[in-house]
């Protein structure tokens, strides 16, 4: 929830009139108007808001528990509020008397730019009601429902009235939080080194299915499901259903998530066959903790490699203890596509923030690419040609031209461990797949 003053920050960038805020005001400091009841088919209840930091009421799991859980996870709802207020309504009956009665919306809720009244039904009831009472309840031509007297008695205290419906509820996210549900309630405990190999597996694999990662051994679906629902791991709840593991794709980071359709990261595939040995003959491309390495030498006592700036000397234990933990993968580079080892290490190794930046740069630049422009451009001008020109460079260098939109922090100074790999521990023997490119 806001602070005082965040919500003295927040009134004063948005400009609210004086009527709104303390209206919203009285709505933050006090408990809801009316306690909820079951009625009909409906089956009303409490749900605990970590958002909000307190329970919350709502009358019908079918339509305002999918939308509470919609507010909790939405970055625009800064907060949220059960049955807040009483809103005095006025329009003519199907008769055309005009009555007023009074209204209290399921919710009011406090959004980035924006704060008001939202109330929630089935598509099934408004149908209804827009027949009983058709000045209230009107579909206007983008096929939206609308409530006239709500909007204007809303509008009266500076804030919107929305009518929200069934329609708008995504099922599939819906599903998948409950799904996910208990494993947020810490009543499932991953084994930490076996979500670190967890976690390394797909940070040199991202996309890999839910499927896909499930045939390793010792891979569980409990242990995906606990790093999923405690954000450990990543995957569009939107996308697919959980209970269709070959459909739902799995990242390390949302910023990953959100470049894999942008510059077409199915160039970087999972391994569908069987797990594979890593290739340690001279020549071969390797990439530990997202840094590029090229063997040179593989003695009977120790393996040589050459990173960007040095030549590094393992025994074979401990370059099979890398391996093992996921921290060395291998590189192999298609004939057909031949985007460089180097570029895809460099993807692998990219922070959120990195990620997240280039992502916004891509955006910017991607009409340009294809000679046009956007409609309200905000960045100047010639940052956007220093982008564009660092993209056809990397295109062509890597054959990968998104490379060349991530910054080179994580590339600076010598990445590789310091310190031996014995002080990692011992994990499981489990093989690691290579990246085909």
């Amino acid at each position: 929830m806001l602070s005082s003053q965040e919500f003295d920050g927040w009134c004063y960038r948005l400009n609210l009139p004086e009527v709104a805020r303390i209206t919203i005001s009285q709505i933050r400091s006090t408990e809801p108007v009316r306690q909820v009841k079951a009625m009909g088919g409906n089956v009303s209840g409490h749900y605990c808001s970590q958002k909000m930091g307190k329970t919350l009421q709502f009358e019908s799991h079918k339509v305002e528990l999918p939308g509470i859980e919609e507010y909790e996870s939405d970055s625009d709802v800064l907060e949220f509020y059960d049955q807040p207020y009483r809103l005095t309504l006025k329009f003519p009956t199907k008769k055309g008397q005009v009555v007023t009665i009074t209204h209290i919306p399921d919710f009011f809720v406090i959004r980035q730019q924006s704060a008001g009244f939202e109330e929630w039904k089935t598509q099934a009831k408004l149908e209804k009601l827009a027949i009983l009472q058709p000045n209230r309840y009107i579909k206007n031509q983008n096929g939206q429902w609308t409530c006239p007297p709500g909007e204007e008695s809303a509008q009266g205290l500076g804030c919107y009235y929305r009518i929200r419906s069934d329609a708008e509820i995504d099922w599939i996210k819906y599903r998948n939080r409950q799904f996910l549900k208990s494993y947020t309630e810490q009543t499932y405990q991953i084994n930490s080194e076996v979500g670190n190999y967890i976690k390394n597996l797909v940070k040199s694999q991202p996309g890999i299915t839910y499927l896909k990662l499930l045939q390793y051994p010792q891979v569980s679906p409990d242990d995906i499901n606990a790093l999923i629902a405690t954000e450990e791991l990543y995957i569009d709840l939107s996308a697919a259903p959980l209970t269709e593991p070959s459909k739902v794709q799995i990242f390390c980071y949302e910023q990953t998530a959100q470049s894999y359709p942008l510059i077409n990261v199915a160039k970087i595939s999972p391994i569908t066959d069987s797990l594979q040995i890593i290739d340690v003959t001279a020549g071969s491309c390797l990439a530990w903790d997202g840094r590029p390495l090229t063997v040179v030498q593989k003695g009977e006592t120790k393996i040589v490699l050459r990173s960007e700036d040095s030549l590094l000397n393992l025994t074979h234990d401990e370059f099979d203890k890398l391996v093992q933990q996921g921290e060395i993968v291998g590189l192999k580079a298609s004939e057909k596509i031949g985007i460089h080892p180097e570029a895809v290490a460099r993807f692998l190794k990219a922070s959120p923030e990195a990620l997240a930046e280039a992502n916004h740069r891509y955006q910017v630049i991607e009409p340009y690419l294809h000679g046009d422009k956007r409609e309200i451009e905000t960045v100047p001008i010639r940052t956007i040609r220093n982008w564009k020109t660092k993209y056809r460079t990397a295109e062509q260098k890597y054959n990968w031209g998104y490379i060349g939109l991530l910054n080179n922090h994580a590339a600076k100074g010598n990445r590789l461990p310091k310190i031996s790999p014995d002080t990692y521990g011992s994990l499981i023997c489990l093989g690691v797949r290579e990246i085909e490119l």
